[in-house]
């Protein structure tokens, strides 16, 4: 299974995903700042299938950074040359970059190069001048989403053959509560560094993305100028468990309601 799971994060890394002529230097260069379970592999590749929206995708990620060093034959990051090595490859023709992160995914990195966050952050998208923040109200059902997610290894509807059967979803009421704060901190974490830096950006609803995703998409299209683009069709479907109703059904019963 690891050999497997190794497979697609080095897929995600290796050309097969380059962006076809590509610009040699990005002249734009957005984030997705998000959480987990937020519907951002959505957007994200939504925008990538425009073909004119850079690879968002998620570059600070652990995984899809031991891909790239598996492809480099184990050699080790610098954060800046390797964000340096991924616009070159994967901004697209009209000289747009874009990548999606997690602010845990940015501590992480932190905390194992013992370097300070905000340096980190500063490397990482300090030179970002649009934001697209997506944040999820139903913190209830994000939280047990990445609970599901935590414990099969499963996160996305194209990941379902890295699943084993060793990792089966049980009921956990204090993890899922650990996870409703998590969340709650990074959203305010992602919201308060935007904020100060007074950069440009806008904020989507997943429940608005999955309810309206062609609308929603073009909102975001609009805020990054791309025009005249084809809204292209949900490139991955919602992933449901059978755990997912029930994990609710008992956490809202361990709380009393």
């Amino acid at each position: 299974m690891t050999n497997v799971r190794n497979a697609y994060y080095e897929r995600m890394m290796s050309s097969e995903k380059d962006a076809p002529a590509g610009a040699s230097k990005p002249t734009l260069r957005y984030c997705i700042a998000s959480t987990p379970r937020s519907g951002s592999t959505l957007l994200s590749r939504t925008l990538e299938a425009t073909g004119l929206a850079g690879v968002p995708m998620e570059y600070f990620n652990n995984s899809f950074m031991g891909g790239w060093q598996r492809l480099n034959s184990g050699r080790g990051i610098q954060l800046q040359s390797y964000i340096a090595e991924l616009e070159s490859r994967r901004t697209t023709s009209n000289g747009v970059f874009g990548v999606k992160t997690h602010w845990s995914q940015l501590q992480l990195i932190a905390n194992q190069s013992r370097l300070p966050f905000t340096s980190i952050l500063q490397t990482a998208v300090g030179n970002y001048t649009k934001f697209i923040q997506i944040n999820r109200r139903d913190k209830l059902a994000q939280s047990i989403s990445l609970h599901i997610g935590n414990q099969t290894k499963v996160y996305h509807s194209d990941q379902t053959n890295l699943g084993s059967a060793e990792n089966v979803a049980t009921f956990d009421a204090s993890a899922i509560s650990v996870n409703i704060a998590r969340l709650f901190i990074e959203e305010a974490s992602w919201s308060k560094y935007i904020k100060e830096r007074g950069v440009d950006a806008i904020e989507v609803i997943y429940e608005d993305l999955i309810a309206d995703h062609a609308g929603t998409c073009q909102r975001v299209f609009d805020f990054l100028g791309l025009t005249g683009v084809d809204i292209p069709l949900p490139p991955t479907r919602k992933l449901e468990t059978s755990e997912t109703a029930e994990f609710r059904r008992l956490y809202l019963k361990h709380l009393g309601t």
